[in-house]
């Protein structure tokens, strides 16, 4: 689930804001040639953010008007100002490469990759200054249960946290043997702090057929939830009211050409989109889950891959990125937004835009990182000012 990030900080002031004329000499050195040619980068861009991009890319997210919280470089950052001064939370945080399942910045929850593609989900509690395993579970299932003997794998296809101690993890199991006590099929976990041992405990609590695949899933609270599944080239959703002990569905979510979604974002348990990296469509739904509206925002001239991410501000209003390219500084996209709940998609930027991921503070405000690059738009999308940028 997409959501607003709250955060309670300690801020300690690391930067010192550089000359105008260092900014512009580092800048003439860097763009040329590049999208930042026609972007029209600003000159009161804070030389200071060189600090935040020596790493792979930036990540950002708006808690204000112009206050902007994210990772960057070995940064944990805070700014109130657009940049203009920049504040060091941790001078020593990484953002893990994984799945981010969690996040209110002080604390980070994610799934990592292993080679035995066991399940491993790690936690920070100091903005990423360091790791700790959360909780873990081999692919591989033995055991003895009333005698019989069960056997079989897991494929850990999806996870989800609700808060920092109340998550889930989806498994695609196949039995090897025991398949009478223990079958085929998807096998939900809830994970959950023990509050009398501290401990973080994984526990079978429901499963569903064996015909259908975890894709992906998604929680708004405790209690309420989506779980995207596959059964062949078909997309379905199962509903969760009960924080996963028992589901509804599934609902056929459709899927024209073949378009398999793979990700979830929500505004509340009404208001959801089912989008995917590799196709530009995107389905949404307002009765929860239940029936899906497909649309495709894209324009005849031009040329996208696949939607890179979705943000939903309200019941009616979202904004998306559909990727298009990239160049030697950051991948290229176009920013669209509905105004009527994803009937329809108009493109917001009326310029080149670096842009993958998208946050927003409301329907006007939002925030755009791709790689080692931040814009803001205070107009709806229309217009972007870079704050960030590898000088």
């Amino acid at each position: 689930m997409r959501s607003r990030i709250n955060c309670h900080y300690f801020i300690a002031p690391f930067l010192v804001i550089c000359t105008l004329l260092g900014l512009l000499s580092g800048c003439e050195a860097r763009t040329e040639g590049i999208l930042a040619d026609r972007l029209e980068v600003e000159t009161l861009v804070n030389p200071a953010v060189a600090n935040l991009t020596t790493g792979t890319e930036v990540r950002a997210w708006l808690i204000g008007d112009s206050a902007v919280i994210g990772f960057g470089g070995d940064y944990a950052f805070y700014t109130p100002n657009d940049f203009d001064s920049l504040f060091a939370v941790s001078d020593n945080a990484e953002l893990k490469t994984g799945k981010l399942l969690f996040n209110d910045f002080e604390n980070l929850v994610i799934q990592t990759s292993t080679p035995s593609n066991d399940l491993v989900i790690e936690q920070a509690s100091n903005y990423g200054s360091e790791y700790s395993l959360k909780v873990s579970k081999d692919n591989f299932e033995e055991r003895d249960e009333g005698g019989i003997n069960i056997q079989g794998t897991h494929q850990f296809e999806a996870a989800a946290f609700a808060g920092i101690d109340v998550g889930w993890v989806f498994s695609n199991y196949t039995a090897i043997s025991g398949q009478e006590i223990f079958d085929n099929g998807i096998k939900v976990y809830s994970v959950i702090k023990n509050g009398f041992t501290g401990l973080t405990e994984i526990s079978l609590i429901s499963e569903l057929s064996a015909e259908y695949v975890p894709v992906e899933a998604a929680f708004f609270n405790a209690l309420s939830g989506w779980l995207l599944t596959r059964k062949g080239n078909q997309n379905y959703l199962f509903i969760t009211g009960d924080g996963g002990y028992s589901w509804q569905g599934p609902y056929d979510v459709g899927n024209a050409n073949g378009e398999l979604m793979t990700q979830i974002a929500n505004y509340d348990p009404q208001n959801l989109y089912l989008y995917s990296p590799n196709h530009t469509a995107i389905y949404a739904s307002h009765d929860g889950g239940i029936t899906w509206l497909r649309t495709e925002p894209t324009l005849a001239n031009l040329s996208h891959q696949g939607v890179t991410d979705l943000y939903v501000v309200s019941a009616q209003v979202a904004y998306t990125v559909l990727s298009s390219t990239q160049d030697d500084i950051a991948l290229i996209g176009s920013v669209f937004r509905t105004n009527n709940g994803g009937a329809s998609w108009e493109k917001a930027n009326a310029k080149p835009l670096y842009a993958e991921y998208i946050d927003c503070l409301n329907e006007e405000t939002c925030i755009a990182t791709s790689r080692n690059v931040v814009q803001i738009s205070r107009d709806g999308g229309i217009t972007w000012k870079v704050l960030v940028y590898p000088l």
